[in-house]
């Protein structure tokens, strides 16, 4: 009977043993972030609006100006390019990410936040 008990208990450590050796899976990574960055929130506006879809926001002369030609730019550069596999849209969204932890936004870019904070108010 204590050969019994004694098999049981050595079959309980290796038991024990083996799980405590056994590798742990590292979480994977997630699949996206979620984020309000504003410059990498006005990109992707910026590209919507280039595929046709109406900005409606009451905008000063100067600034529609600044804004039509930040569509003309984006209809020319990034509105049929794909957001999630093109290593130059993925690139930008970078980029934008970056400045804005940096505070370094190109006054270009700065433009548009006028008319696209409008956007976003209305």
């Amino acid at each position: 009977m204590i050969t019994n008990v004694s098999r049981g208990f050595r079959g309980s450590q290796s038991l024990a043993l083996s799980c405590a050796s056994a590798r742990v899976a590292s979480p994977a990574p997630p699949l996206f972030a979620i984020q309000s960055d504003l410059w990498v929130n006005l990109h992707h506006f910026l590209r919507v609006v280039a595929r046709g879809e109406p900005a409606r926001a009451t905008l000063t002369a100067d600034e529609q100006v600044i804004w039509d030609a930040a569509v003309a730019t984006y209809k020319a550069k990034y509105a049929n390019r794909d957001l999630l596999r093109d290593e130059g849209m993925l690139a930008v969204i970078r980029r934008r990410s970056r400045a804005t932890a940096a505070g370094s936004i190109s006054s270009r870019v700065r433009l548009c936040s006028p008319p696209f904070r409008k956007w976003e108010a209305s």
